[in-house]
């Protein structure tokens, strides 16, 4: 769960709290089986996804990736909505407490959308590519209280965005490759990665080619890290991926 869902930095504390979450939700499952009820769900397609720490534990089901909730109680086992589709694993994050995900439904196509893991509380975020665009938010990356994550808002290409869990506070960090172009490519593996003070990441520029970047999380303080493929003017790539931290 810690590795493909919550997408934090791999350090011992939160690996910690991840493994203590997960193995709550065994324990309680493991209870009612005990006591006799064998599914929460009559179809078994429900898979747990993330627990959150209201009680509630964020599902998704196998057939129409349709997102529920539990508390372990089947009267309390519900879709939390008939029409917002999760798109794919590993494409979310959790922030105080909400789970943060790239969702879709036939009016917003795929954006950014938010979760409680209460019905009223499972809602678009932000509508970053308006109308039936698609933003498609992926790379999902906590530090210093906000979410970081790529998308497409259909002027700038797929760019470096943030949140804080409010439509007002989901906002562009920087135009890095200036216009329609795109300094992250969907079809690579852009992994934003955070050391807790900084992210770092791959990003490509026309002048620069595909390098290693860092940001604080402003429009300043997103900048190139290093040139490190020289060749060509600049322009080659050195193409950085797949960060640790030590």
């Amino acid at each position: 769960i810690g590795t493909h869902i919550a997408l934090l930095p791999p350090n011992k504390h939160t690996m910690k709290k991840l493994i203590l979450l997960t193995v709550k939700v065994v324990i309680a499952v493991f209870y009612l089986h005990a006591q006799g009820v064998t599914q929460l769900n009559n179809n078994n397609s429900l898979q747990v996804h993330i627990p959150l720490s209201n009680g509630k534990t964020i599902l998704t089901s196998d057939i129409d990736s349709t997102m529920w909730s539990t508390d372990a109680n089947p009267d309390n086992t519900i879709q939390l909505s008939p029409v917002i589709r999760y798109n794919e694993t590993g494409a979310a994050g959790l922030l105080s407490n909400k789970f943060i995900f790239r969702g879709s439904t036939p009016v917003t196509g795929s954006e950014v959308y938010i979760s409680d893991g209460t019905q009223g509380g499972t809602v678009l975020l932000k509508d970053i590519n308006p109308g039936t665009g698609s933003a498609d938010p992926r790379n999902f990356t906590l530090l210093n209280g906000f979410l970081y994550f790529t998308a497409n808002d259909g002027s700038h290409g797929r760019e470096l965005w943030r949140t804080n869990g409010t439509s007002a506070g989901t906002t562009l960090v920087k135009d890095i490759e200036p216009g329609l172009g795109s300094s992250f490519n969907i079809a690579m593996t852009n992994n934003l990665f955070s050391n807790g003070s900084f992210l770092f990441f791959a990003a490509n520029t026309t002048g620069s080619g595909n390098e290693l970047w860092k940001s604080d999380g402003t429009d300043a303080g997103t900048v190139l890290l290093k040139e490190i493929n020289t060749g060509n003017g600049n322009a080659d790539s050195s193409n950085p991926r797949e960060f640790y931290r030590y």
